[in-house]
């Protein structure tokens, strides 16, 4: 629906390698829970627009981030 949009994180994890690459389309940053423990900081990354904004509002292009 035009006038609706969401806020989350969206992430890839290569099993074989450990990469794990994520984009965080609003904020708050993503949570990475290790050894039930939390990992602060881990995933920090500049916020971005929210899935789902059209026109001027929506970005070009996304940005991840990536976690060896």
């Amino acid at each position: 629906m035009p006038d609706h949009f969401c806020t989350g994180a969206l992430c890839q994890l290569d099993a074989v390698t450990g990469v794990l690459r994520w984009v965080n389309c609003g904020p708050p940053p993503p949570t990475l829970i290790r050894s039930e423990r939390v990992v602060d900081g881990a995933l920090d990354s500049p916020p971005q627009p929210p899935i789902g904004l059209v026109g001027q509002l929506a970005p070009a292009a996304r940005r991840s981030t990536r976690r060896d």
